[in-house]
């Protein structure tokens, strides 16, 4: 095995050892700090606003709702705090023009 074979396989093996060890109630006593470490963590790990510029090309994708909005495509026209503004390339359902998306609900193209 090689070194990254060998760290992927120490951490998968790592993982269903937790796993299960929650599972069978062996960690139940540090649940609570347990899960805001994943929180915090996929906070990290979650798109922000400041992720993207304006002019930068996105897609809506599968999460979107609604549902015919996924797989449109358009620019950032404007940033705000949480959220993006985007000009959709065409029309599409009852949407014309500039939607105020949260940044979740987009990709970069």
């Amino acid at each position: 095995m090689k070194g990254n074979e060998m760290e992927t396989k120490i951490k998968f093996d790592d993982y269903y050892i937790i796993a299960a060890g929650i599972l069978n109630g062996e960690f139940d006593e540090y649940l609570d700090g347990m899960m805001q470490t994943i929180k915090s963590r996929m906070d990290a790990l979650a798109p922000k606003a400041t992720d993207y510029n304006v002019g930068d090309r996105v897609r809506y994708t599968s999460n979107t709702r609604p549902k015919y909005l996924a797989g449109e495509q358009g620019t950032i026209v404007q940033i705000n705090r949480t959220k993006v503004v985007v000009q959709l390339d065409r029309p599409c359902g009852r949407f014309r023009g500039r939607i105020t998306t949260p940044v979740n609900l987009i990709e970069g193209i």
